[in-house]
């Protein structure tokens, strides 16, 4: 007896422990790739992801995105998405050589889109612009502990990484700031509007203001944003940033605070003059936005206006915020954007529905694709909201 019980804490001892990625999450891409040391149970099997049908922004369809999310432990409802940022990063350098590329990355929240371009697709020049301060610690750590590349061959991600792990780290910029016309239209545009409204530098004055008062997610009943869980946007973090009605010296000290807080994360913020921004985003050539939410209106106006490519992966509609939002025709169905239950009599003809509001998630891909006739559409391998719309010049 004593000596089976000493073979068995021998082989307890040697037994490699449970995977921490099973155990958190039922999910271990590493043991699906044949590279995961630690122990799993003989019947795991890693989901597939599955597209979903309906792509709508509303209650009515929360069956039809369930299709694409999995239950916790605890029975919630969790859609994966942490490796969305490096499957656009390696969807994008398919067609671009990022080591030429100026980037806008707007609407970056924490930084982690344009760190991991920076630092390992060796992009020339990255800038984040977003009121909201940068956290960069949680991605050096990553970086300095070689996470990024020991995923690359798991996540399919390997031919866009050209830097090397022991290379020194390169600084995020940061513009912070909504992305607003003002950065991009030259003086010269709209003259007569400048007159009533001011020049674009008291606009952009004004905008750094409002950013100072940025709150995130925003607060109230009505915030679109916060009714809609099933989007797949993840942007929590220990600072929540909307523009809300405060005195002059709560708002400077909340402002002082939050630098302070992420002072040591992110020295990389520069001195934010109109002259600056305004130079930063007239001479990037790519702009990207990964669930921008508000400002892809923005981003792909701005690729327009000044003819360079751009990627982005809408996420909610906020079709209260924008009613202006008007779709000229509705696209012929889609796989991915369809229930199956469309008129078959429609044929490839596009439907002219004489300016219908955009109220939901195909509503806001069509309308937004309606901008010019070059803009294509491609389905991420993420859970959540995963179509990317891009323009290639």
């Amino acid at each position: 007896p004593k000596a089976s019980t000493m073979e068995t804490e021998t082989l307890l001892s040697t037994s490699p422990p449970l995977c921490k990625h099973w155990a958190r999450s039922k999910v271990c891409l590493y043991h699906n790739s044949g590279k995961c040391k630690f122990s799993h149970p003989a019947d795991y099997e890693v989901p597939i992801v599955t597209n979903i049908n309906g792509l709508k922004n509303n209650t009515k369809n929360v069956n039809k995105n369930q299709k694409q999310r999995h239950r916790s432990t605890g029975g919630r409802l969790q859609t994966r998405n942490d490796t969305r940022v490096a499957k656009m990063r390696s969807f994008i350098a398919t067609f671009l050589d990022l080591s030429k590329c100026n980037i806008l990355d707007v609407a970056g929240g924490k930084g982690e889109m344009a760190f991991q371009l920076l630092n390992l697709s060796n992009a020339a020049t990255c800038h984040v612009i977003d009121p909201r301060p940068l956290s960069l610690t949680r991605f050096q750590k990553r970086l300095r502990r070689g996470f990024y590349h020991r995923s690359a061959s798991v996540l399919g991600t390997v031919q866009d990484i050209v830097r090397q792990q022991d290379e020194p780290e390169r600084p995020v910029g940061h513009l912070r700031c909504f992305f607003r016309e003002e950065l991009w239209q030259e003086d010269e545009e709209n003259l007569e509007e400048e007159k009533q409204s001011g020049n674009h530098q008291q606009e952009f004055e004004n905008n750094c203001q409002n950013s100072q008062k940025w709150t995130w997610p925003p607060v109230g009943a009505d915030n679109e944003h916060a009714n809609i869980s099933n989007c797949g946007h993840d942007d929590k973090d220990e600072n929540n940033y909307s523009i809300r009605t405060t005195s002059a010296a709560t708002t400077a000290a909340t402002a002082t605070a939050a630098i302070t807080t992420n002072e040591l994360a992110m020295p990389q913020i520069e001195s934010l003059t109109f002259d600056h921004a305004s130079s930063t985003v007239k001479h990037a050539n790519l702009i990207i936005g990964m669930h921008p939410d508000q400002a892809v209106d923005a981003i792909v106006d701005a690729a327009l206006h000044l003819n360079i490519s751009f990627f982005v992966v809408p996420c909610c509609t906020y079709s209260r915020e924008f009613p202006h939002r008007r779709l000229k025709y509705i696209p012929p169905p889609r796989p991915h954007d369809s229930d199956g239950d469309n008129d078959k009599d429609n044929g490839n003809m596009n439907i002219n529905v004489n300016d219908k509001r955009v109220t939901t998630y195909s509503d806001l891909l069509a309308y937004l694709q309606e901008k010019s006739p070059d803009i294509q559409r491609h389905l991420l391998p993420f859970e959540g909201k995963n179509v990317c719309l891009y323009r290639i010049v």
